[in-house]
């Protein structure tokens, strides 16, 4: 087992021990009634395409518990800023806000509290990410104390809210009319791993690029699988590991602003450093992001332009049942701020979007490989997909890997065998209209 691990182990094990006598009556709601898509709109072509982006930092200047390994790991300071990345993209009367937050993760009850606080949006216009660093803040609560001391504080909570709002707000008023240029293409596949040993991974890379009239960019999004761990459990400062270098790098020489997504990096992909906290350091986060960078920069002779683009969307629910007991506990404890429905049921979501040639489809969690790709080969050709959207719901993983001895780890923080069936046969739906 390894050390990443031994230390997820721990935390659920003193979860487990102390939530029978500290647990809370969990009030079920009832289900509410849905007809999917509950969104589905396509702009007017003939109308100008216009992009606009906008960040802002969202760095806490105080300790922080930090998430994505152990317990009670208090933040000392900060290597470098995390942030909120926006970018907006309207065509007439439709429009897009799509969102990176430097973090671990959110959970939908969160996400939707933040979308309602978006002036100007239909919940439905705003997706929000995670970039999922595992140097972070802790926004969803499993890494103080369990479970007598949540780890997500309010405060920064509130701040990432602010910050989404005030991002959406500054992109929304700066879009202007952009080309778009698409590119997905086989990055190098030594820079990433699977950590479960043989089993497959996807080297897929996607750059979009948004150009004002004059040929300067306005945006640029990138989007790779793989788990920003590079910093280990060792690390107390607060860093957005290698996603910060690639968009530092993207800014510094293309200019414009630079916003990235995570993909289906579920069990388990990872930057190819050694499995502890051994080989690990600045240098070595500086160069996973650097040789990802290098990889834009390839992918910058390869972009082909939309003539006439459009904004497509549609969005559908998925309605579960939570077969998972720790995340059962969890919610009794009330660590976890998710809604449960009657049956103890919850709710997620997931996504089509097209912009021009290219389609986009989110994971309301870490997407196993083989999901990833089994969506993958149903998308267009300019494939893109987004993962820990509009939820983090843990590893998504169906059977007959679900129990399995390989993902044993993985099965644990898992929330039902059913999950990735539900949102692969939802997806498929949603891709064949």
């Amino acid at each position: 087992m390894n050390e990443r691990r031994a230390w997820k182990w721990a935390a659920l094990a003193v979860v487990l021990a102390a939530a029978a006598g500290c647990a809370h009556e969990v009030v079920l709601k009832p289900t509410p009634e849905f007809g999917n898509p509950v969104a589905d709109v396509r702009s007017d072509a003939d109308e100008p395409l216009l992009a606009g982006f906008a960040k802002e930092a969202i760095t806490p200047h105080r300790p922080a518990l930090m998430a994505g390994f152990g317990l009670f790991r208090v933040s000392v300071g900060a290597h470098d800023d995390l942030f909120v990345r926006t970018l907006v993209v309207k065509q007439g009367s439709e429009k897009l806000a799509l969102v990176a937050v430097d973090c671990i993760g959110l959970q939908r009850t969160d996400v939707m509290a933040i979308k309602a606080a978006v002036a100007g949006f239909r919940p439905d216009q705003v997706l929000i990410a995670s970039t999922h660093t595992h140097s972070g803040p802790d926004t969803i609560g499993l890494w103080g104390l369990p479970p007598y001391v949540s780890g997500q504080d309010q405060r920064f909570m509130q701040s990432i809210k602010q910050a989404v709002v005030n991002t959406i707000a500054r992109a929304d008023a700066a879009a202007e009319p952009a080309a778009v240029l698409s590119a997905v293409y086989p990055m190098d596949p030594a820079i990433m791993i699977n950590a479960n040993a043989g089993e497959p991974k996807d080297d897929t890379m996607g750059i979009m690029v948004f150009r004002d009239g004059q040929g300067r960019a306005v945006a640029t999004l990138v989007n790779v699988a793989g788990h920003a761990e590079s910093m280990w459990s060792n690390n107390r400062v607060l860093t957005a590991d290698y996603p910060g270098v690639i968009c530092r790098e993207v800014e510094k020489n293309y200019g414009g602003g630079a916003i990235f997504f995570n993909g289906a990096l579920g069990a388990m992909i990872t930057p190819n450093l050694p499995q502890s906290s051994k080989g690990r350091s600045w240098e070595t986060m500086e160069d996973i992001g650097e040789r990802v960078f290098r990889e834009v920069e390839r992918g910058m002779d390869l972009l082909v332009k939309d003539e006439k683009p459009a904004i497509a969307h549609r969005q559908s629910l998925v309605l579960f049942p939570m077969k998972n007991e720790q995340y059962l506990y969890l919610s009794k404890t009330g660590l976890l701020n998710r809604d449960s429905y009657v049956g103890e049921n919850i709710i997620t979501e997931v996504n089509v979007i097209e912009i021009g040639s290219a389609q986009f489809v989110t994971f309301p969690g870490e997407a196993y490989p083989k999901l990833g790709m089994k969506v993958r080969a149903r998308q267009k050709p300019l494939s893109f997909q987004i993962g820990l959207a509009a939820d983090e719901l843990g590893y998504i993983i169906a059977p007959p890997d679900y129990g399995s001895d390989l993902y044993e780890y993985e099965t644990s923080m898992c929330a039902g065998p059913d999950l990735a069936g539900d949102i692969e046969q939802e997806l498929g739906r949603l891709l064949a209209e």
